[in-house]
Protein backbone atom coordinates (compact mmCIF):
# COMPACT_ATOMS: atom_id res chain seq x y z
CA UNK A 1 0.00 0.00 0.00
CA UNK A 2 1.37 3.57 -0.70
CA UNK A 3 0.04 6.76 0.88
CA UNK A 4 0.92 10.37 0.46
CA UNK A 5 2.18 12.20 3.56
CA UNK A 6 2.87 16.07 3.50
CA UNK A 7 4.11 18.33 5.24
CA UNK A 8 4.82 21.84 4.79
CA UNK A 9 7.13 24.11 6.76
CA UNK A 10 6.61 27.94 6.34
CA UNK A 11 9.87 29.85 6.77
CA UNK A 12 10.88 33.52 7.07
CA UNK A 13 12.44 35.83 4.83
CA UNK A 14 15.45 34.52 2.78
CA UNK A 15 17.17 37.98 3.94
CA UNK A 16 16.97 40.63 6.46
CA UNK A 17 13.98 43.43 5.83
CA UNK A 18 15.05 46.45 4.35
CA UNK A 19 16.07 48.02 0.83
CA UNK A 20 18.22 46.51 -1.98
CA UNK A 21 21.05 48.06 -2.84
CA UNK A 22 22.79 47.52 -6.22
CA UNK A 23 25.62 49.16 -8.27
CA UNK A 24 23.88 51.84 -11.04
CA UNK A 25 27.79 52.97 -12.78
CA UNK A 26 31.16 51.95 -12.74
CA UNK A 27 33.14 48.64 -12.90
CA UNK A 28 34.77 49.18 -9.59
CA UNK A 29 38.63 49.38 -11.79
CA UNK A 30 39.82 52.82 -10.79
CA UNK A 31 40.29 54.71 -14.37
CA UNK A 32 38.87 56.57 -17.74
CA UNK A 33 36.45 54.71 -20.22
CA UNK A 34 33.11 54.40 -21.09
CA UNK A 35 31.97 57.33 -22.50
CA UNK A 36 29.04 56.49 -25.11
CA UNK A 37 27.86 53.05 -23.84
CA UNK A 38 26.65 51.96 -20.63
CA UNK A 39 27.40 53.70 -17.20
CA UNK A 40 27.89 49.87 -15.57
CA UNK A 41 30.37 48.97 -18.07
CA UNK A 42 32.23 52.67 -17.68
CA UNK A 43 35.31 53.26 -14.98
CA UNK A 44 36.09 56.29 -12.76
CA UNK A 45 39.21 57.56 -11.13
CA UNK A 46 37.24 58.83 -7.66
CA UNK A 47 34.03 60.02 -7.66
CA UNK A 48 32.97 63.12 -5.03
CA UNK A 49 30.27 65.36 -5.90
CA UNK A 50 26.57 63.98 -7.31
CA UNK A 51 23.38 66.01 -8.55
CA UNK A 52 20.38 65.08 -10.13
CA UNK A 53 18.10 67.04 -12.48
CA UNK A 54 14.27 67.73 -13.00
CA UNK A 55 15.03 65.26 -16.07
CA UNK A 56 16.44 62.29 -14.01
CA UNK A 57 19.68 62.70 -15.23
CA UNK A 58 22.62 61.82 -12.65
CA UNK A 59 26.05 64.43 -12.74
CA UNK A 60 29.13 62.87 -11.29
CA UNK A 61 32.35 64.59 -10.44
CA UNK A 62 35.45 62.73 -10.84
CA UNK A 63 38.52 64.39 -9.16
CA UNK A 64 40.92 61.47 -10.64
CA UNK A 65 44.03 62.82 -12.60
CA UNK A 66 42.51 64.65 -15.27
CA UNK A 67 39.09 66.32 -13.69
CA UNK A 68 35.57 65.42 -15.24
CA UNK A 69 32.29 65.87 -14.90
CA UNK A 70 30.24 62.89 -16.19
CA UNK A 71 26.09 62.57 -16.99
CA UNK A 72 24.11 59.27 -16.53
CA UNK A 73 21.08 59.14 -18.73
CA UNK A 74 17.65 58.25 -17.37
CA UNK A 75 18.77 55.03 -19.48
CA UNK A 76 21.89 54.46 -18.01
CA UNK A 77 24.23 55.98 -20.98
CA UNK A 78 26.97 58.35 -19.83
CA UNK A 79 28.97 60.77 -21.60
CA UNK A 80 31.39 63.64 -20.05
CA UNK A 81 29.74 67.19 -20.21
CA UNK A 82 32.61 69.67 -18.37
CA UNK A 83 36.30 68.29 -17.76
CA UNK A 84 38.88 66.49 -19.54
CA UNK A 85 40.80 68.83 -21.86
CA UNK A 86 43.65 71.23 -21.53
CA UNK A 87 42.74 74.54 -21.29
CA UNK A 88 43.04 76.38 -17.97
CA UNK A 89 40.00 77.89 -17.12
CA UNK A 90 38.21 78.13 -20.75
CA UNK A 91 35.93 80.46 -20.17
CA UNK A 92 33.62 80.84 -23.02
CA UNK A 93 34.56 77.24 -24.50
CA UNK A 94 33.14 74.10 -24.81
CA UNK A 95 32.81 72.45 -21.24
CA UNK A 96 34.66 69.55 -21.96
CA UNK A 97 37.77 71.57 -23.23
CA UNK A 98 38.82 72.65 -19.92
CA UNK A 99 41.06 71.55 -17.53
CA UNK A 100 38.65 71.48 -14.31
CA UNK A 101 41.24 70.18 -11.61
CA UNK A 102 39.36 68.75 -8.94
CA UNK A 103 35.87 68.86 -9.33
CA UNK A 104 33.99 68.09 -6.02
CA UNK A 105 30.22 69.47 -5.07
CA UNK A 106 27.68 69.49 -7.64
CA UNK A 107 24.37 71.71 -8.34
CA UNK A 108 21.84 72.18 -11.05
CA UNK A 109 19.41 75.23 -11.22
CA UNK A 110 15.70 74.73 -12.68
CA UNK A 111 17.31 75.90 -16.18
CA UNK A 112 19.37 73.25 -16.58
CA UNK A 113 22.20 74.98 -15.75
CA UNK A 114 25.22 73.16 -13.95
CA UNK A 115 27.27 74.48 -11.53
CA UNK A 116 31.36 72.90 -10.22
CA UNK A 117 32.95 73.26 -7.28
CA UNK A 118 36.54 72.71 -8.36
CA UNK A 119 38.43 72.87 -4.94
CA UNK A 120 41.84 73.48 -6.60
CA UNK A 121 41.34 76.22 -8.84
CA UNK A 122 39.45 77.85 -5.75
CA UNK A 123 36.28 78.88 -8.08
CA UNK A 124 32.75 77.73 -8.69
CA UNK A 125 32.38 76.91 -13.01
CA UNK A 126 29.09 76.95 -14.62
CA UNK A 127 28.00 75.20 -17.98
CA UNK A 128 24.65 76.66 -19.38
CA UNK A 129 22.37 74.01 -22.18
CA UNK A 130 24.85 75.04 -24.69
CA UNK A 131 27.39 73.24 -22.97
CA UNK A 132 29.58 76.64 -22.81
CA UNK A 133 31.41 76.79 -19.20
CA UNK A 134 32.13 79.93 -17.36
CA UNK A 135 33.23 81.66 -14.34
CA UNK A 136 30.57 81.73 -11.81
CA UNK A 137 32.26 82.48 -8.30
CA UNK A 138 35.65 82.95 -7.32
CA UNK A 139 38.61 84.39 -8.83
CA UNK A 140 40.95 81.87 -8.16
CA UNK A 141 42.39 83.50 -4.46
CA UNK A 142 42.54 80.80 -1.47
CA UNK A 143 41.73 83.26 1.13
CA UNK A 144 39.12 85.18 2.40
CA UNK A 145 38.01 88.78 1.12
CA UNK A 146 34.57 89.57 2.32
CA UNK A 147 31.13 88.87 1.08
CA UNK A 148 30.35 91.70 -1.17
CA UNK A 149 29.99 92.99 -4.71
CA UNK A 150 30.49 90.16 -7.73
CA UNK A 151 30.77 87.05 -7.34
CA UNK A 152 33.24 86.75 -10.00
CA UNK A 153 35.88 88.70 -7.74
CA UNK A 154 34.90 87.33 -4.49
CA UNK A 155 37.67 84.96 -2.54
CA UNK A 156 36.25 81.24 -2.65
CA UNK A 157 38.58 78.70 -1.08
CA UNK A 158 37.14 75.46 -0.83
CA UNK A 159 33.80 75.30 -2.37
CA UNK A 160 33.20 71.79 -0.78
CA UNK A 161 29.03 72.19 -0.57
CA UNK A 162 26.66 73.71 -3.88
CA UNK A 163 22.91 74.01 -3.79
CA UNK A 164 20.39 76.43 -5.27
CA UNK A 165 17.56 77.20 -3.42
CA UNK A 166 13.76 78.14 -4.83
CA UNK A 167 14.60 81.43 -6.08
CA UNK A 168 17.56 80.02 -7.84
CA UNK A 169 20.29 81.53 -5.59
CA UNK A 170 23.13 79.50 -5.29
CA UNK A 171 24.96 78.50 -1.60
CA UNK A 172 27.99 78.09 -1.56
CA UNK A 173 29.96 75.97 1.64
CA UNK A 174 33.83 77.28 1.91
CA UNK A 175 35.22 74.61 3.86
CA UNK A 176 38.55 76.00 4.83
CA UNK A 177 37.12 79.79 5.31
CA UNK A 178 34.55 78.25 7.65
CA UNK A 179 31.87 80.33 5.94
CA UNK A 180 28.77 79.59 3.70
CA UNK A 181 27.48 82.00 0.86
CA UNK A 182 24.58 83.12 -1.40
CA UNK A 183 25.23 84.00 -4.77
CA UNK A 184 22.08 86.00 -6.04
CA UNK A 185 20.64 85.46 -9.60
CA UNK A 186 22.49 88.90 -10.46
CA UNK A 187 25.57 87.11 -9.44
CA UNK A 188 25.99 89.14 -6.36
CA UNK A 189 27.90 87.64 -3.52
CA UNK A 190 26.35 87.98 -0.08
CA UNK A 191 27.21 86.10 3.39
CA UNK A 192 24.98 83.48 4.39
CA UNK A 193 25.80 81.83 7.46
CA UNK A 194 29.15 81.98 9.43
CA UNK A 195 31.47 84.68 9.71
CA UNK A 196 34.74 83.52 8.30
CA UNK A 197 38.12 83.27 8.81
CA UNK A 198 37.73 81.22 11.83
CA UNK A 199 35.82 78.83 13.47
CA UNK A 200 33.83 77.51 16.19
CA UNK A 201 30.31 76.09 17.03
CA UNK A 202 27.93 78.98 18.24
CA UNK A 203 25.22 80.72 17.55
CA UNK A 204 22.21 78.74 17.38
CA UNK A 205 18.53 80.42 17.98
CA UNK A 206 19.72 83.45 16.04
CA UNK A 207 19.98 84.53 12.40
CA UNK A 208 22.65 82.57 10.37
CA UNK A 209 24.51 85.86 8.92
CA UNK A 210 25.03 87.49 13.07
CA UNK A 211 28.52 87.94 14.36
CA UNK A 212 27.34 85.61 17.21
CA UNK A 213 27.16 82.21 14.67
CA UNK A 214 29.85 80.46 13.71
CA UNK A 215 30.30 77.03 11.37
CA UNK A 216 33.66 74.83 11.36
CA UNK A 217 34.45 73.03 7.93
CA UNK A 218 30.91 73.03 6.76
CA UNK A 219 30.74 71.00 3.66
CA UNK A 220 27.79 69.39 2.17
CA UNK A 221 24.63 71.83 2.30
CA UNK A 222 20.94 70.85 0.97
CA UNK A 223 17.65 72.75 0.85
CA UNK A 224 14.45 71.24 1.46
CA UNK A 225 10.68 71.98 0.12
CA UNK A 226 9.95 74.52 2.36
CA UNK A 227 12.78 76.83 2.14
CA UNK A 228 15.09 75.27 4.95
CA UNK A 229 18.80 75.06 4.66
CA UNK A 230 20.66 72.11 5.69
CA UNK A 231 24.23 72.23 6.57
CA UNK A 232 26.87 69.38 7.33
CA UNK A 233 29.03 71.05 9.98
CA UNK A 234 31.48 69.03 9.33
CA UNK A 235 34.26 69.81 11.94
CA UNK A 236 31.67 70.27 14.65
CA UNK A 237 30.46 66.70 14.08
CA UNK A 238 26.68 67.96 13.64
CA UNK A 239 23.95 69.16 11.09
CA UNK A 240 22.81 73.03 11.28
CA UNK A 241 19.72 73.58 10.14
CA UNK A 242 18.75 77.35 8.67
CA UNK A 243 15.26 78.07 8.44
CA UNK A 244 13.21 80.13 6.02
CA UNK A 245 13.02 83.32 8.68
CA UNK A 246 17.17 82.48 8.42
CA UNK A 247 17.38 81.33 11.81
CA UNK A 248 20.24 78.91 12.46
CA UNK A 249 19.93 75.82 14.83
CA UNK A 250 21.82 72.59 15.35
CA UNK A 251 19.58 69.92 13.49
CA UNK A 252 21.47 66.19 14.29
CA UNK A 253 24.93 65.67 16.29
CA UNK A 254 25.15 66.37 19.60
CA UNK A 255 28.97 67.73 18.73
CA UNK A 256 30.73 64.60 20.09
CA UNK A 257 32.74 62.64 17.41
CA UNK A 258 31.84 59.20 17.11
CA UNK A 259 28.78 56.82 16.13
CA UNK A 260 25.62 56.09 18.42
CA UNK A 261 21.87 57.09 18.21
CA UNK A 262 20.01 55.10 15.89
CA UNK A 263 16.37 54.96 16.82
CA UNK A 264 16.47 58.27 18.79
CA UNK A 265 16.56 62.39 18.48
CA UNK A 266 19.22 62.90 16.06
CA UNK A 267 20.44 66.10 17.87
CA UNK A 268 21.36 63.22 20.71
CA UNK A 269 23.24 61.07 17.92
CA UNK A 270 26.94 60.77 17.75
CA UNK A 271 28.22 62.01 13.97
CA UNK A 272 31.43 61.33 12.69
CA UNK A 273 32.42 64.18 10.09
CA UNK A 274 29.47 64.21 8.09
CA UNK A 275 30.13 65.50 4.69
CA UNK A 276 27.35 65.14 1.89
CA UNK A 277 23.67 65.56 2.58
CA UNK A 278 20.41 64.80 0.51
CA UNK A 279 16.75 65.88 1.20
CA UNK A 280 13.38 64.26 -0.56
CA UNK A 281 10.42 65.79 -1.14
CA UNK A 282 8.62 64.24 2.30
CA UNK A 283 10.45 65.44 5.02
CA UNK A 284 13.26 63.34 5.18
CA UNK A 285 17.30 63.98 5.33
CA UNK A 286 19.77 61.95 4.58
CA UNK A 287 23.37 62.23 5.59
CA UNK A 288 26.92 60.33 4.68
CA UNK A 289 29.10 59.71 7.68
CA UNK A 290 31.72 58.93 5.37
CA UNK A 291 34.14 57.79 8.39
CA UNK A 292 31.76 55.51 9.89
CA UNK A 293 30.74 54.30 6.25
CA UNK A 294 27.33 54.73 6.73
CA UNK A 295 24.22 56.59 5.23
CA UNK A 296 22.25 58.05 7.57
CA UNK A 297 18.41 59.36 7.58
CA UNK A 298 16.66 61.85 9.79
CA UNK A 299 12.99 61.68 9.05
CA UNK A 300 10.47 64.42 9.67
CA UNK A 301 10.25 63.71 13.23
CA UNK A 302 13.79 64.15 13.85
CA UNK A 303 14.63 60.64 14.38
CA UNK A 304 17.82 59.03 13.09
CA UNK A 305 18.32 55.45 11.71
CA UNK A 306 20.61 53.97 9.56
CA UNK A 307 20.09 53.08 6.01
CA UNK A 308 23.11 51.93 4.60
CA UNK A 309 26.92 50.48 5.07
CA UNK A 310 27.06 47.77 7.88
CA UNK A 311 30.61 49.97 9.22
CA UNK A 312 32.79 48.33 7.75
CA UNK A 313 34.84 49.51 5.16
CA UNK A 314 34.65 47.46 1.43
CA UNK A 315 32.61 46.41 -1.38
CA UNK A 316 29.03 44.28 -1.23
CA UNK A 317 26.50 43.83 -0.38
CA UNK A 318 24.61 44.35 -4.61
CA UNK A 319 21.43 42.95 -4.55
CA UNK A 320 20.95 42.60 -1.00
CA UNK A 321 20.04 44.76 1.85
CA UNK A 322 22.08 48.47 1.90
CA UNK A 323 21.97 47.82 5.68
CA UNK A 324 24.32 44.58 4.92
CA UNK A 325 26.43 45.99 2.75
CA UNK A 326 29.92 47.31 2.83
CA UNK A 327 30.19 50.86 1.72
CA UNK A 328 34.23 52.57 0.56
CA UNK A 329 33.68 55.96 0.05
CA UNK A 330 30.61 57.06 0.57
CA UNK A 331 30.18 61.03 -1.08
CA UNK A 332 27.49 62.79 -3.17
CA UNK A 333 24.00 61.63 -2.94
CA UNK A 334 20.49 62.28 -4.51
CA UNK A 335 17.24 61.45 -4.03
CA UNK A 336 14.27 61.04 -6.91
CA UNK A 337 10.52 61.16 -6.42
CA UNK A 338 10.12 57.59 -6.15
CA UNK A 339 12.82 57.51 -2.57
CA UNK A 340 15.85 55.87 -4.28
CA UNK A 341 18.60 57.10 -3.01
CA UNK A 342 21.85 57.70 -5.50
CA UNK A 343 25.46 58.14 -3.63
CA UNK A 344 29.24 57.84 -5.01
CA UNK A 345 31.14 55.25 -3.82
CA UNK A 346 34.67 55.94 -4.75
CA UNK A 347 34.67 54.11 -8.18
CA UNK A 348 31.13 53.21 -8.66
CA UNK A 349 27.66 54.77 -8.54
CA UNK A 350 24.71 52.92 -6.16
CA UNK A 351 21.47 52.93 -5.89
CA UNK A 352 19.14 52.17 -2.35
CA UNK A 353 15.80 51.08 -4.02
CA UNK A 354 12.63 53.42 -2.54
CA UNK A 355 10.74 50.62 -1.82
CA UNK A 356 11.06 48.09 1.45
CA UNK A 357 11.58 44.78 0.31
CA UNK A 358 11.10 42.80 2.89
CA UNK A 359 12.29 39.64 1.37
CA UNK A 360 14.34 39.07 -1.73
CA UNK A 361 12.30 35.48 -1.59
CA UNK A 362 9.03 33.90 -0.94
CA UNK A 363 7.82 30.64 -1.71
CA UNK A 364 4.50 29.97 -3.83
CA UNK A 365 1.48 30.57 -2.67
CA UNK A 366 2.54 32.85 -0.08
CA UNK A 367 2.41 36.74 0.60
CA UNK A 368 5.00 39.45 0.77
CA UNK A 369 3.62 43.05 2.18
CA UNK A 370 6.03 45.94 0.11
CA UNK A 371 6.56 49.42 1.99
CA UNK A 372 6.72 52.29 -0.11
CA UNK A 373 8.91 55.47 1.24
CA UNK A 374 7.04 58.21 -0.43
CA UNK A 375 4.13 58.62 0.90
CA UNK A 376 2.43 59.70 -2.16
CA UNK A 377 0.00 57.86 -4.52
CA UNK A 378 1.56 55.63 -7.04
CA UNK A 379 1.42 52.47 -9.00
CA UNK A 380 2.15 48.67 -8.03
CA UNK A 381 3.41 46.91 -10.68
CA UNK A 382 4.95 43.20 -10.72
CA UNK A 383 7.20 42.64 -14.35
CA UNK A 384 6.09 38.66 -14.47
CA UNK A 385 2.64 38.72 -13.27
CA UNK A 386 2.29 34.54 -13.67
CA UNK A 387 5.11 34.31 -11.17
CA UNK A 388 3.92 37.05 -8.95
CA UNK A 389 0.41 39.30 -8.49
CA UNK A 390 0.87 42.81 -6.36
CA UNK A 391 -2.57 44.37 -5.58
CA UNK A 392 -2.58 48.11 -5.11
CA UNK A 393 -1.76 47.73 -1.32
CA UNK A 394 1.74 46.43 -2.38
CA UNK A 395 0.28 43.21 -1.56
CA UNK A 396 2.69 39.99 -3.43
CA UNK A 397 1.25 36.74 -3.91
CA UNK A 398 3.64 33.89 -5.10
CA UNK A 399 2.55 32.43 -7.71
CA UNK A 400 4.83 30.14 -9.33
CA UNK A 401 8.27 29.55 -9.15
CA UNK A 402 10.71 32.04 -11.19
CA UNK A 403 11.64 35.92 -10.81
CA UNK A 404 9.95 38.97 -11.32
CA UNK A 405 10.63 42.76 -10.44
CA UNK A 406 8.31 44.42 -8.37
CA UNK A 407 7.95 48.45 -9.24
CA UNK A 408 6.70 51.06 -7.33
CA UNK A 409 5.71 54.17 -9.88
CA UNK A 410 5.90 57.86 -9.19
CA UNK A 411 5.73 59.91 -11.87
CA UNK A 412 8.54 59.50 -13.97
CA UNK A 413 10.65 57.71 -11.08
CA UNK A 414 10.58 54.05 -10.56
CA UNK A 415 11.33 52.30 -7.40
CA UNK A 416 12.07 48.33 -8.00
CA UNK A 417 13.58 45.36 -6.18
CA UNK A 418 13.88 41.92 -7.30
CA UNK A 419 11.82 38.86 -6.28
CA UNK A 420 12.02 35.29 -6.55
CA UNK A 421 9.45 32.80 -6.09
CA UNK A 422 10.77 29.42 -4.82
CA UNK A 423 9.05 26.26 -5.79
CA UNK A 424 6.98 24.29 -2.89
CA UNK A 425 8.60 20.91 -2.19
CA UNK A 426 7.36 17.89 -3.68
CA UNK A 427 7.94 13.95 -3.11
CA UNK A 428 5.94 11.96 -5.57
CA UNK A 429 4.38 8.97 -4.68
CA UNK A 430 6.53 5.65 -3.36
CA UNK A 431 6.68 2.62 -5.53
CA UNK A 432 7.56 -0.59 -4.28
CA UNK A 433 7.15 -4.28 -5.97
CA UNK A 434 4.89 -5.79 -2.66
CA UNK A 435 3.95 -4.42 1.22
CA UNK A 436 5.61 -7.54 2.71
CA UNK A 437 9.02 -8.20 2.95
CA UNK A 438 10.59 -11.51 3.96
CA UNK A 439 13.38 -11.20 6.77
CA UNK A 440 16.56 -11.55 5.61
CA UNK A 441 15.38 -10.44 2.05
CA UNK A 442 15.70 -7.51 0.25
CA UNK A 443 13.77 -5.42 -2.62
CA UNK A 444 13.85 -2.00 -4.10
CA UNK A 445 11.41 1.25 -3.95
CA UNK A 446 11.70 4.48 -5.84
CA UNK A 447 10.11 7.83 -6.27
CA UNK A 448 10.54 9.99 -9.44
CA UNK A 449 11.22 13.17 -7.17
CA UNK A 450 15.17 14.14 -7.55
CA UNK A 451 16.92 15.52 -5.06
CA UNK A 452 15.24 13.59 -1.75
CA UNK A 453 16.46 11.81 1.08
CA UNK A 454 15.26 7.69 2.30
CA UNK A 455 14.92 7.09 5.98
CA UNK A 456 13.05 4.41 7.66
CA UNK A 457 10.92 4.94 10.79
CA UNK A 458 12.22 1.64 12.49
CA UNK A 459 15.66 0.49 11.08
CA UNK A 460 15.37 -1.89 13.82
CA UNK A 461 12.57 -4.10 11.59
CA UNK A 462 14.16 -2.48 8.27
CA UNK A 463 16.55 -0.88 6.83
CA UNK A 464 16.71 1.26 3.52
CA UNK A 465 19.79 2.87 1.96
CA UNK A 466 20.33 5.51 -0.17
CA UNK A 467 19.57 3.93 -3.60
CA UNK A 468 16.41 2.75 -1.70
CA UNK A 469 17.07 -0.79 -1.35
CA UNK A 470 14.76 -2.07 1.77
CA UNK A 471 16.39 -5.20 3.69
CA UNK A 472 14.02 -6.97 6.21
CA UNK A 473 15.58 -7.20 9.85
CA UNK A 474 13.37 -8.01 12.31
CA UNK A 475 9.46 -9.22 12.02
CA UNK A 476 7.18 -6.32 12.25
CA UNK A 477 5.52 -3.08 10.25
CA UNK A 478 7.72 -0.30 9.04
CA UNK A 479 6.97 3.08 7.05
CA UNK A 480 10.08 4.23 4.48
CA UNK A 481 9.95 7.72 3.93
CA UNK A 482 11.50 10.00 0.83
CA UNK A 483 12.01 13.03 2.47
CA UNK A 484 12.13 16.40 -0.14
CA UNK A 485 13.45 18.98 1.44
CA UNK A 486 13.91 22.75 0.47
CA UNK A 487 14.09 26.19 1.77
CA UNK A 488 10.30 26.55 1.56
CA UNK A 489 9.63 23.32 3.64
CA UNK A 490 9.37 19.82 3.70
CA UNK A 491 7.19 17.27 1.79
CA UNK A 492 7.00 13.54 1.98
CA UNK A 493 6.22 9.87 0.86
CA UNK A 494 5.53 7.07 2.43
CA UNK A 495 6.02 3.27 1.73
CA UNK A 496 4.43 0.94 4.43
CA UNK A 497 5.89 -2.61 4.51
CA UNK A 498 5.65 -5.61 6.73
CA UNK A 499 8.76 -7.83 7.65
CA UNK A 500 7.57 -11.65 8.39
CA UNK A 501 9.26 -15.24 8.86
CA UNK A 502 8.60 -17.08 5.86
CA UNK A 503 7.92 -20.59 5.19
CA UNK A 504 10.39 -23.13 4.15
CA UNK A 505 13.59 -22.53 1.86
CA UNK A 506 13.30 -20.00 -0.73
CA UNK A 507 15.43 -21.43 -3.51
CA UNK A 508 16.38 -19.98 -7.11
CA UNK A 509 12.88 -19.05 -8.74
CA UNK A 510 13.42 -20.71 -12.21
CA UNK A 511 14.71 -24.18 -10.64
CA UNK A 512 14.25 -26.58 -8.09
CA UNK A 513 17.19 -29.27 -8.06
CA UNK A 514 16.17 -29.34 -11.91
CA UNK A 515 12.86 -31.47 -11.67
CA UNK A 516 10.22 -29.28 -11.40
CA UNK A 517 10.47 -25.82 -13.16
CA UNK A 518 7.97 -23.09 -12.56
CA UNK A 519 6.59 -20.38 -14.67
CA UNK A 520 6.36 -17.37 -15.20
CA UNK A 521 7.30 -16.26 -12.66
CA UNK A 522 5.90 -13.13 -12.08
CA UNK A 523 2.86 -14.70 -12.92
CA UNK A 524 -0.38 -13.30 -13.29
CA UNK A 525 -3.27 -15.34 -14.72
CA UNK A 526 -2.09 -18.91 -14.57
CA UNK A 527 0.60 -20.39 -13.24
CA UNK A 528 2.63 -23.19 -15.04
CA UNK A 529 4.23 -26.43 -12.98
CA UNK A 530 6.28 -28.42 -14.87
CA UNK A 531 7.87 -31.96 -14.34
CA UNK A 532 10.96 -32.25 -16.54
CA UNK A 533 12.64 -35.34 -14.82
CA UNK A 534 13.04 -38.77 -15.37
CA UNK A 535 12.26 -40.10 -12.24
CA UNK A 536 8.74 -41.33 -11.29
CA UNK A 537 6.64 -38.05 -9.41
CA UNK A 538 5.26 -38.72 -5.95
CA UNK A 539 1.86 -39.46 -6.16
CA UNK A 540 0.96 -38.62 -3.21
CA UNK A 541 2.66 -34.95 -2.94
CA UNK A 542 0.30 -32.07 -3.30
CA UNK A 543 0.44 -28.72 -4.38
CA UNK A 544 0.28 -26.18 -1.95
CA UNK A 545 0.58 -22.54 -1.99
CA UNK A 546 0.77 -20.17 0.76
CA UNK A 547 1.28 -16.22 1.57
CA UNK A 548 3.87 -14.57 3.40
CA UNK A 549 2.46 -15.05 6.19
CA UNK A 550 1.93 -18.75 5.93
CA UNK A 551 -1.56 -19.19 5.32
CA UNK A 552 -2.77 -21.46 2.61
CA UNK A 553 -4.32 -20.06 -0.91
CA UNK A 554 -4.17 -23.13 -2.60
CA UNK A 555 -4.12 -26.97 -1.77
CA UNK A 556 -4.28 -28.59 -4.64
CA UNK A 557 -4.37 -32.70 -5.83
CA UNK A 558 -1.13 -34.63 -6.36
CA UNK A 559 0.87 -34.40 -9.71
CA UNK A 560 0.03 -37.11 -11.61
CA UNK A 561 0.97 -35.64 -15.19
CA UNK A 562 3.98 -33.88 -16.04
CA UNK A 563 2.53 -30.15 -16.86
CA UNK A 564 -0.43 -28.54 -14.08
CA UNK A 565 -1.75 -25.22 -14.54
CA UNK A 566 -2.88 -23.15 -11.53
CA UNK A 567 -5.35 -20.17 -11.57
CA UNK A 568 -4.20 -17.23 -9.60
CA UNK A 569 -6.16 -15.01 -11.55
CA UNK A 570 -8.14 -14.12 -7.82
CA UNK A 571 -4.66 -13.72 -5.55
CA UNK A 572 -3.54 -10.66 -4.26
CA UNK A 573 -0.57 -9.55 -5.71
CA UNK A 574 2.54 -10.28 -4.01
CA UNK A 575 5.02 -12.88 -2.79
CA UNK A 576 3.88 -16.43 -2.80
CA UNK A 577 5.59 -19.72 -1.59
CA UNK A 578 4.67 -23.07 -3.95
CA UNK A 579 5.54 -26.64 -2.29
CA UNK A 580 5.93 -29.35 -4.56
CA UNK A 581 7.63 -32.64 -3.98
CA UNK A 582 8.59 -31.51 -0.18
CA UNK A 583 10.90 -28.58 -2.42
CA UNK A 584 9.85 -24.73 -1.97
CA UNK A 585 10.00 -22.03 -4.43
CA UNK A 586 9.40 -18.24 -4.02
CA UNK A 587 6.85 -16.90 -6.83
CA UNK A 588 5.62 -12.94 -7.42
CA UNK A 589 1.85 -13.20 -8.29
CA UNK A 590 1.11 -9.72 -10.07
Amino acid sequence: MNRLITIFLLLGPMFAQGQIITTIAGTGTAGFSGDGGPATAAMFSSLGGMVRDKHGNLFVSDDGVIGRVRKITRSGIITTVAGGGTAYLGDGGPADSVNIRVPEQLAVDSSDNLYIGDLWLNRVRKVNTAGVISTFAGYGTATYCGDTGPATLACIYDPAGLTVNAAGDVLISDNTESIIYRVDTGGMIHQFAGQGMGSGYLGDGHLATSPLVAVHGPAGIVVDDSGNTYICDQNNNVVRKVNAAGIISTYAGNHTMGYTGDGGAATAAELNKPYNIAADHYGNIFIQDPRAYVIRKIDAAGIITRIAGNGTIGYSGDGGPALSAMLIAPAGMAVDAACNIYFCDYTRVRKISGIDAGATAICVGYQLAYTHLAPVSGLWQSSSPTVASIDTTGLVTGLSAGTTTIYYVVGSDTAFAPLTILPMPHASPVTGPADTLCLTDHMLLSDTSAGGEWRSSATGIATINSSGTVNGVAEGSCTLLYIVTNSCGIDTAAYTIYVVHCPGVSVPEADIEGKVIIWPNPATRVLNIQWDGTETVCLNETIIITNLLGQKVFDGPPLHVKNVQIDVSDLPAGVYFVKVNGVVNKVLIE
